[in-house]
């Protein structure tokens, strides 16, 4: 008896995930495809359960991001390479003791710490604000760029 209510639920759970995903509006109702007759609601067993409780099955069920087979083992195979995500915030114009002028310096969070980055003297391509994968090399920080680039980046201050 257990096991079948535990298989019910985890069915019903991996339905509405489904279901989540290919109809993506967020108002906690069925979607317009899954009607109280169809046969994928019956084997859900979604008949069971009060409106109410249907409405936050699918609100529920539709927060989870779902990834596809593929982005979940890229994911997998940077992450088991040391790599880690990092949000970059965009540039500061700024100037510390040893500049001359003003200079631009990327300000990111990685690794737990937001840091001021300083490109290097070549570098003109400056990463747009966003998620990105980053790896600690030293003293510098290796960022993944979205075309599959590597930009290295002096850590100039972390806080």
């Amino acid at each position: 008896m257990f096991r079948k209510a535990v298989f019910v639920a985890l069915a019903v759970l991996v339905c509405t995930a489904i279901v989540a995903a290919v109809d993506g509006h967020r108002r906690g109702l069925a979607p317009s495809g899954l009607d109280k007759e169809s046969q994928l609601y019956q084997s859900c067993g979604l008949e069971k359960l009060n409106d109410s409780e249907r409405a936050n099955l699918f609100r529920m069920a539709q927060c989870f991001p779902v990834r596809s087979y593929l982005e979940e083992s890229a994911m997998r195979f940077v992450e088991n390479d040391r790599w880690e995500e990092a949000e970059i915030y965009g540039t500061q114009t700024l100037r510390f003791d040893i500049d001359i002028a003003d200079r631009q310096y990327l300000i990111a969070y990685a690794g737990g710490k937001t840091l001021i980055l300083e490109p290097g003297l070549t570098e003109t391509d400056i990463p747009m604000p966003g998620l990105y994968w980053s790896r600690f090399e030293g003293s510098r920080l290796v960022i993944l760029t979205k075309d599959g680039k590597k930009q290295d980046f002096w850590i100039k201050r972390s806080a």
